[in-house]
């Protein structure tokens, strides 16, 4: 291809977003098709005689991508985004298109403009630091400048939190320790860490122990009657500790400040001291630079966590992270726990940001690595598509990326690279960096641009409230007699006008708590049913297979039924359960939505800070072990009897109903806490609405006491300066939404 006409090209697709998209996607796979859309064919008619070759796209595309500022790039990741969930692009292009992108601009002589992207943001940064001098100086009322105050602390203490997850066992430590470069936390081939560590920079190193407190062990101890695992962990700890116990656990609950060396003595459940049984969470204070910035790191101690408040706890934490590293060992696939886990934070908690980490993926060759990764989509496909099949699965999978990792040998690289067994390019912790620091981390990532954008939003609704109480006073400054009293009249109409919206609004919220209660019904019925018609299959199951066992002479032992009890109770609580959580969710979705459209059917800009509750439902092998045990050992007593069909009735009643107050326990907790929810959200609108009265109420008074005292020209013309002032802060809060955008 001609400079010419490559320069023509660029200019062009530099102006389109779109097609320069389009371009960037296009391969030897989809040229073909792109050929066949009307849009493409007027693209290439334009600028080609014939279809370009795929060495002619490819000399444009590295013509342009040195060019790329930071917003355009954040654009095209939306439309390989889009590209990628109408399945045009797969996830693997999609994430080789960013890698290789990012890689191009810092590798060749794009240098400069890399440096001119970061100045873009750098501007920004400076600009927001001047308009909230600027706005200080102009807030009319106090109320403003607390707002303002409280914009601007979150910005600079903004932090930015990544949640890692897995299984026990999943190698969290050890990769980990490859992304710090530094072998901080242990690692062993059995579970190492037994808490819930939270990684925080400090330029020195030490970390913080909380225990639990009363009430939270008052409560493992409740839980423990009807969890054989917690029995066991809670004999466990009061046969290690004793008398001491209550030294250790008080009302208030204590922290304490260790040395890093002394760390696995109180988190490793390997250790002696048992220790790691009384601590809740470990803060772990570290100089390294991957911290720095606000970055905190929240380290899990397993989704199978025996200890069920640790799990909520955790829970808790991750909940707000803004990206999920989830860990799955490769050479295992993906666990029911894993697929429950990866569906919840998808369908659930609406997370975009989801990263599935294959761990030693050096065990296995490359093709049972694939085998492992095609059967965790499958899996998690299978489970979608059992929720319901209204859901597309394929668009759901396309927001996870998958990566692989050898994080051992990546930790070798960076601590021992002389002992290394490979290099550290192969050992795919660069991939996962690259994706943290393109997409999440640094100066330039979309989450610092979200965090400019909201706070010139947040700026821009100040300016406009400062205009108003100005521009009132101005008003009422050079009005008559008769339209000062028009003027009051006006505001108290509007006051009377937002108190009659607030009533409405609030009736609207109540009704969709009221409608939320009668939900929650319906799904504790839908409980209700499921649990029978699950206990009548399960019932005629197991008369069956001892009817066939005698039939055929077989001898039925209670390890037979030990099995064929923990799978299918662990089924019954996931397949409920996940239908529950479906159902529920999707509901309360519902409801949000209609409370927005209620807000603007007002014409109402109030930003709802709420997010829903989260909640969960694991069934895990220790929680269930009992109801097991009865039924097994109780079946198992009858299995030779004459009336066993009628007895059964009476055994599987018993077992099932206390089996479905573990659902049911959960069930309540979830339905207090999301009206609780729905409560405050009617309570935070009320409470704005009032705020927005008072200040008016404010500002009126404020500009009548004006007139009446300083009702002389150069009061007058220092107002018109304050309202040209406002006016140009207005206009470089708009300056800067379009250099972000």
């Amino acid at each position: 291809m001609a400079l010419e006409q490559i320069q023509r090209l660029k200019s062009y697709l530099l102006a389109d977003d779109e097609m320069l998209a389009l371009v960037y996607v296009c391969d030897e796979t989809l040229l073909p098709q792109f050929c066949q859309t009307q849009v493409i064919r007027d693209f290439f008619a334009k600028f080609f005689d014939d279809t370009p070759s795929i060495q002619d796209l490819r000399a444009i595309k590295d013509s342009i991508t040195p060019a790329l500022t930071q917003p355009l790039y954040a654009k095209l990741i939306g439309h390989f985004s889009t590209l990628c969930e109408a399945q045009v692009i797969t996830k693997a292009h999609f994430h080789h298109l960013l890698l290789s992108i990012h890689a191009h601009k810092v590798d060749s002589n794009a240098q400069e403009n890399v440096q001119s992207t970061y100045r873009d943001l750098t501007h920004i940064n400076a600009l927001m630091a001047e308009l909230y001098q600027s706005l200080q100086d102009a807030c009319t009322q106090d109320s403003q400048t607390q707002a303002l105050h409280r914009i601007w602390r979150n910005v600079k203490e903004q932090k930015f939190s990544i949640g890692v997850t897995g299984v026990l066992s999943a190698g969290k430590s050890t990769f980990l320790n490859a992304l710090l470069g530094e072998e901080i936390l242990g690692s062993s081939t059995i579970p190492e860490t037994a808490n819930l560590t939270v990684l925080q920079y400090d330029q020195k190193q030490y970390a913080k122990v909380h225990f639990w407190n009363l009430a939270e062990w008052e409560e493992i101890l409740v839980d423990s009657q009807t969890d054989e695992g917690l029995r066991r962990f809670v004999q466990q700890t009061k046969h290690a500790f004793g008398e001491d116990l209550q030294s250790y656990i008080t009302t208030e609950g204590e922290s304490k400040h260790i040395e890093l060396s002394e760390l696995s003595t109180y988190t490793s459940a390997n250790h002696t001291s048992k220790l790691c049984n009384l601590i809740k969470k470990v803060e772990l204070f570290t100089p390294l630079k991957f911290l720095q910035g606000g970055v905190n790191i929240v380290d899990t101690p397993g989704l199978d966590d025996p200890i069920t408040k640790r799990e909520e706890i955790t829970k808790e934490y991750i909940k707000d992270c803004d990206l999920l590293i989830h860990l799955m060992n490769a050479s295992c696939a993906a666990t029911q726990v894993d697929v429950d886990f990866i569906l919840e934070t998808l369908l659930e908690r609406n997370i975009s940001r989801l990263l599935v980490v294959l761990t030693r993926a050096d065990l296995i060759t490359s093709s049972e690595l694939h085998q492992s990764l095609e059967y965790t989509k499958q899996s998690l496909q299978n489970a979608i598509l059992k929720i319901s099949q209204s859901l597309d699965s394929h668009a759901i999978l396309s927001r996870i990326i998958f990566l692989p990792i050898s994080s051992y040998n990546a930790l070798l690289a960076r601590t021992q690279p002389q002992d290394a067994p490979m290099p550290i390019e192969q050992t795919g912790i660069l991939a996962i960096e690259e994706y943290l620091d393109t997409m999440l981390l640094g100066e330039n990532s979309l989450k610092a641009r979200d965090i400019a954008y909201l706070c010139l939003k947040s700026f821009a609704t100040i300016a406009q409230d400062i205009a108003h109480d100005l521009s009132l006073e101005s008003k009422i400054l050079h009005a008559s007699k008769e339209e000062l009293e028009e003027f009051i009249a006006l505001e108290r109409a509007q006051e009377q006008s937002l108190r009659e919206q607030a009533a409405r609004i609030s009736q609207a919220i109540m009704d969709k708590h009221t409608e939320l209660e009668g939900t929650l019904k319906v799904l504790n019925d839908f409980i209700t049913m499921s649990l029978q018609t699950s206990q009548d299959r399960l019932k005629e199951r197991v008369s069956q297979n001892i009817a066939y066992a005698a039939k055929h002479k077989h001898t039925t032992t209670k390890e037979d039924l030990d099995e064929l009890f923990s799978i299918a109770l662990k089924d019954i609580f996931t397949d409920i359960t996940r239908e529950y959580k479906y159902k529920l969710n999707t509901k309360i979705t519902h409801l949000i939505q209609e409370v927005h459209t209620e807000l603007q059917e007002a014409c109402v800009s109030i930003e709802l800070a709420h997010t829903p509750p989260s909640f969960s439902f694991y069934a895990k092998d220790e929680q269930i072990a009992h109801f097991v045990h009865t039924l097994s050992s109780e079946v198992f007593a009858l299995k030779n009897s004459s009336a066993l069909a009628s007895k059964l009735d009476s055994v599987f009643s018993q077992t099932f109903s206390q089996f479905s107050q573990l659902i049911f326990a959960k069930s309540q907790h979830t339905k207090e806490a999301f009206l609780e929810f729905f409560g405050g959200i009617s309570e935070a609108i009320a409470q704005d609405f009032q705020s927005q009265i008072t200040h008016k109420e404010q500002a009126l008074y404020k500009a009548l006491q004006q007139f009446e005292h300083s009702n002389n020209q150069e009061t007058k013309d220092a107002l018109a300066r304050k309202l040209d002032s406002i006016a140009q802060i207005k206009a470089r809060i708009t300056q800067a939404y379009k250099e972000l955008e």
